[in-house]
């Protein structure tokens, strides 16, 4: 029996007998880790190639949550902090002098949680205790794989609509294609057996190309009604 379209977690630090019947049995396409099962890098690598040896896949995918805030389940003494979102909108505002630019930038962070409870299994808070959310279509990747699609897709759209440039769509497609082919290496691409600084590094690195590259896209556009309003 080939992987099955779900993702599993487990309860603690090190797996259990009974977990690791289950994952060896069901073969999950991946797993995912949560605060309670992260003490050191040791510990998480142990159990990051305890979960792959139960499913017999060295690449299965493990994923994590790691945003700043209260949603970081890497965290001191063993790795940094990252601050939460209105840390970011104040350095918009810092660089831009602009009010609208840095509650766009929080209000852009605060709508992730709202992305994330569709995906996410029930590890949600409101403020960082109980209850907790989440709807689980991770659990349902070719379900959940279309619709960060669709999301991404619409977007781009809404944005391409609402605003122009003098040398047309081409900047856009250039960052739709780098934006795909990310998104294609993230799902399918080969993992990792250990974690090792290569792997923050280079997420670190696709980042601040996406970033640049999204720059240099919408660095000639300008928002469609205020051109209309100018030529009146």
């Amino acid at each position: 029996m080939g992987a099955r379209a779900f993702i599993s977690g487990v309860s603690g630090v090190a797996l259990t007998g009974e977990e690791r019947a289950f994952l060896r049995a069901q073969e999950p396409w991946g797993f995912i880790l949560f605060k309670r099962n992260i003490e050191t890098p040791g510990q998480v690598a142990a159990l990051v190639r305890d979960l792959r040896n139960a499913v017999g896949r060295a690449d299965a995918p493990v994923l994590i949550d790691q945003e700043g805030g209260r949603v970081q389940r890497l965290g001191p003494p063993h790795w940094p902090a990252y601050p939460p979102g209105a840390v970011f909108g104040a350095l918009i505002w810092a660089i831009t002098r602009r009010r609208e630019a840095a509650l766009l930038t929080a209000l852009v962070v605060v709508s992730h949680w709202f992305v994330d409870l569709i995906v996410h299994i029930p590890d949600l808070t409101f403020y960082g205790a109980p209850p907790k959310f989440g709807f689980g279509l991770w659990n349902y990747p070719l379900a959940e794989m279309p619709l960060e699609i669709g999301l991404t897709a619409a977007a781009m759209i809404y944005y391409a609509r609402r605003t122009s440039a003098p040398t047309g769509n081409r900047r856009l497609w250039i960052l739709g294609g780098l934006l795909a082919a990310v998104q294609a290496v993230d799902w399918f691409g080969a993992k990792a057996p250990d974690y090792s600084i290569e792997i923050p590094l280079t997420m670190l690195a696709a980042y601040i190309v996406l970033a640049l590259v999204a720059a240099w896209a919408g660095a000639n556009r300008a928002v469609v009604m205020a051109q209309e309003e100018a030529s009146t």
